[in-house]
């Protein structure tokens, strides 16, 4: 008896340490899955965050948390390609893992965004270390591909170890941000820039608030017959209008909700706002004219995009043929071929469609070739130049190009009677700009609609 009992007492251990052996392989194995990052098979953003401080306490040497990005990587992933753009990344990596061995790790965070933890004994072994390693970057990018890039990093000299993984990486990140914007290759993170970044997510806030109260309004900046000057249409222009009486301008928080991934909700809210007004005017017995409204690229990459269109036309009784959607050359998706079924699909529902900014993006003709727009939008960068021989070309054969592809011409930014006359000289369909009338709020503007209809 007590032979069976011992036996069965070591079977039952041995079953619980094999339980146990391969609960902790699984444990392990879940964890491993957890901190892969799929694109460079490395680690990802949640290794950083669990292990940060782990190896901070292993290694009494200083350290460094090292925010790097590529500039202008979206814009690479567009001219390029994906499968491009996912092979600078994956040379990034293999050169920030090679100089991370046996002295931190590297982490890829989302996108071209890497994050760096560097151990080092002095600034100067650092400042030399960053620039032997950017260096290594583009000459790697640049061999796989024949593409330069630039690169700028934000470095947060860590002085607290207990400080939260969060506060870590965000004053990284904002040395990383003002480095892009000075054109430097790294930057150390000082509080100044701390209040930066507190003003950017204090912006943030501000903004949702600002949406949820109804604050953002539209300006309208009339188009007119180049031949008749007649009101043909009008641009649908944001503005914020402030508690405190003051008008925000695009330029003071677009970007801010670009970065923040707010920009969809503010195009929506424009959309909206502008069909409200149409179903308005149109109540009220006036003749509305055509209103254009920009679409950002959160807009085009949405996938509801086009039942959403439909929704709120069909909410305020609006006709599709009383809205166009402007489409701006740097806001192209990158899988044009879906960009052009959008287009043919806004067009069928009745929309008129506009390729904006026409001449200031990289994909002109290639857009042209692709995709059926009604009008394309001269850059007001190329009006300007109207007086030159280059400019005067240039615009009189974009004119020519619009009508041999059956799409009307508008030319954007007309501020002078020397661009009006030559503009009427090539046929120019329509103009819009400070020479006929500037952007002017809503009550000047219905007022407008009402002489004329």
């Amino acid at each position: 008896m007590t032979v069976l009992l011992s036996i069965a007492i070591i079977l039952l251990v041995s079953i619980c340490f094999i339980l146990y052996y391969r609960q902790k392989k699984y444990k392990e194995h879940l964890l491993q899955a957890c901190y892969k990052d799929l694109l460079t098979g490395g680690y990802n953003g949640f290794y950083l965050k669990e292990q940060l401080h782990s190896e901070l306490n292993r290694d009494k040497n200083n350290a460094a948390l090292i925010a790097i990005d590529i500039n202008m990587f979206q814009e690479i992933n567009e001219i390029y390609g994906v499968q491009t753009g996912d092979k600078i990344l994956k040379s990034m990596f293999y050169v920030l893992q090679e100089h991370s061995k046996n002295n931190g790790f590297v982490v890829h965070m989302r996108a071209d965004e890497f994050m760096l933890l560097r151990f080092y004994d002095t600034i100067d072994q650092l400042n030399q270390w960053m620039e032997l390693m950017i260096q290594e970057i583009n000459q790697k990018i640049e061999t796989h591909t024949k593409i330069y890039v630039a690169i700028s990093s934000g470095i947060y000299l860590i002085e607290e170890m207990n400080h939260a993984v969060e506060k870590m990486c965000d004053c990284a990140n904002a040395a990383r941000t003002i480095c892009k914007k000075q054109q430097k290759k790294y930057l150390y993170f000082h509080e100044s820039m701390r209040k930066i970044s507190i003003a950017e997510k204090e912006l943030e806030q501000t903004i949702e608030k600002a949406i949820a109260k109804k604050e953002f309004c539209a300006w309208f900046q009339p188009k007119y017959n180049a031949h008749t000057k007649q009101l043909i249409g009008a641009e649908a222009l944001i503005r914020w209008n402030k508690p405190d009486g003051t008008l925000g301008m695009p330029a003071q928080f677009i970007p801010v909700c670009e970065k923040s991934g707010k920009i969809l909700n503010i195009d929506r809210y424009m959309f909206e706002y502008v069909c409200s007004n149409l179903s308005r005017w149109i109540k009220k017995g006036w003749k509305p004219v055509p209103i254009s409204v920009n679409m950002s690229r959160a807009y085009l990459e949405n996938r509801d995009v086009i039942q959403y269109l439909v929704d709120t036309i069909k909410k305020y009784n609006v006709p599709a043929k009383y809205l166009n959607l402007e489409i701006t050359e740097s806001s192209m998706i990158e899988r044009e071929e879906i960009l052009a079924q959008l287009v043919e699909q806004m067009r069928s529902i009745g929309f008129g469609v506009l390729l904006d900014d026409y001449g200031a993006g990289y994909s002109s003709l290639k857009s042209l070739n692709l995709m059926n727009f009604d009008s394309i939008k001269i850059d007001k960068s190329f009006t300007d130049t109207i007086g030159t021989t280059k400019g005067n070309n240039i615009v009189q054969h974009t004119i020519f190009l619009a009508h041999s592809l059956g799409m009307k011409a508008i030319a954007e930014g007309v501020e002078t009677e020397l661009q009006y006359q030559f503009l009427c000289n090539c046929n120019c369909d329509y103009i819009q700009g400070y020479y006929l009338s500037k952007p002017m709020p809503i009550k000047d503007f219905e007022c407008m609609l009402k002489e004329e209809g």
